[in-house]
């Protein structure tokens, strides 16, 4: 990437004026500024103007996140301000500056959620996602890497952000556009069943099934479903093999395995069909009222093990990668009506949104809007198969 360069305190347009770069990646770079008009600090991502030539598919995905927010407001949802091209024709995004950590390193850091720490997240992003889908957006890649968290589970926020991916209202397919021909959008290990067989005209329940993911990640420390390949994965989606949470940790339920289990269930008709319910099945879950599922496979067997002591707060550095391997820190900061908070941070860079999973080959498939019955899944399993091993041979 090329020098654009800037300096602490210049005015890159009549309404930005820089503070100190926060970190830098392949394409492109991002700064904390001051943002004149709105009064209040904000994160500026910059895409040198030769990257955006030459990488138009990531260059769509940078713009795609201004776009796709413009005029939204959430507070459990990052906040962006405008796009536009500086005088000397660099591309930029101003997003919110967002508090805390990605909930990953939280969970590398402290471990894994308590009940009171996981019911807020559960309201919180069962929030977002209900106000999101409302407005007919869908966000495609929601996983722990995609998530700020900040404070403890007296006084916990969270902001989900990236929306790279995220399908625009009335949009029917921006997949080949975004990630080229026969590629999954989005991360295999928190796909629905529906999104791995095709991740054309996917709708809001793919964000549902990758809620539940989440939610399981945070309570667990680990996925629910981990094949060593995405055909092994699947067949755990299909069979419904995970392992319950109860026998996991001593204080969850069969109450809180059972909201899993309808979550987790291969029809997508019989799994919940809004994040508002979700999020009232869950408080019922917890309250230790029955959660109605349907048909299903017997609880995997386990051990239970003691719950994890309460997690303390972050430090007060508030320390998160901006890119990749690039660790920045900024002062409190009170801003646009939310409270000021320990370690003001910006987003990851553009294009350079951190994730585990590679994204894999797809089969090209029709959606089947009740679930892929199984003729559908045994195609699936042998294609994914002949793809994984054609992508292998081109690669030696």
């Amino acid at each position: 990437m090329e020098d654009e360069g800037y300096q602490p305190g210049q005015q890159v347009t009549p309404e930005l004026r820089l503070r100190n770069k926060l970190g830098e990646g392949a394409m492109g770079s991002i700064w904390a500024a001051d943002h004149l008009r709105l009064g209040h600090p904000v994160a500026v991502k910059f895409v040198s103007a030769s990257q955006a030539e030459e990488n138009p598919q990531a260059f769509e995905r940078f713009q795609r996140e201004s776009s796709i927010l413009e005029g939204f407001r959430h507070p459990n949802v990052i906040g962006a301000f405008g796009q536009g091209t500086t005088a000397g024709g660099q591309p930029y995004i101003v997003l919110e500056m967002m508090a805390g950590e990605e909930i990953v390193d939280r969970i590398e850091r402290d471990g894994v959620f308590t009940v009171e720490e996981l019911t807020l997240i559960v309201h919180q992003l069962g929030s977002a996602l209900a106000a999101l889908h409302g407005h007919g957006i869908i966000h495609r890649d929601i996983k722990a890497e995609n998530i700020f968290i900040a404070g403890d589970e007296h006084q916990l926020q969270i902001k989900l952000y990236d929306f790279g991916l995220a399908k625009r209202p009335g949009e029917k397919d921006a997949r080949k556009m975004l990630t080229g021909m026969g590629v999954m959008v989005g991360t295999a290990e928190y796909m629905s069943p529906e999104q791995i067989v095709s991740s054309r005209d996917v709708d809001h329940y793919a964000d549902l099934w990758a809620f539940a993911v989440l939610i399981y990640v945070c309570m667990c420390g680990g996925l629910p479903f981990h094949g060593t390949n995405l055909v092994e994965t699947f067949a755990e989606v299909k069979d419904g093999k995970f392992e319950r949470p109860s026998t996991i940790r001593d204080d969850i339920s069969q109450a809180v395995d059972s909201w899993f289990v309808r979550a987790f269930h291969m029809e997508r008709d019989k799994r919940y069909g809004t994040a508002q319910e979700m999020v009232d099945s869950w408080n019922a879950a917890i309250a230790g009222g029955a959660v109605a599922i349907p048909p299903t496979v017997p609880p995997v067997a386990g051990k239970p093990v003691p719950a994890p002591p309460v997690a303390g707060p972050p430090p007060a550095s508030g320390q998160v990668a901006a890119f990749p391997g690039a660790f920045v820190s900024a002062p409190p900061q009170a801003h646009a009506g939310y409270p000021a908070q320990p370690g003001m941070q910006p987003p990851p860079g553009p294009g350079m949104a951190p994730g585990q999973f590679p994204q894999m080959p797809t089969p090209m498939m029709a959606e089947q809007k009740s679930g892929p019955s199984p003729a559908v899944l045994a195609i699936v399993a042998v294609v994914v198969v002949a793809a994984t091993v054609a992508v292998t041979l081109m690669l030696l």
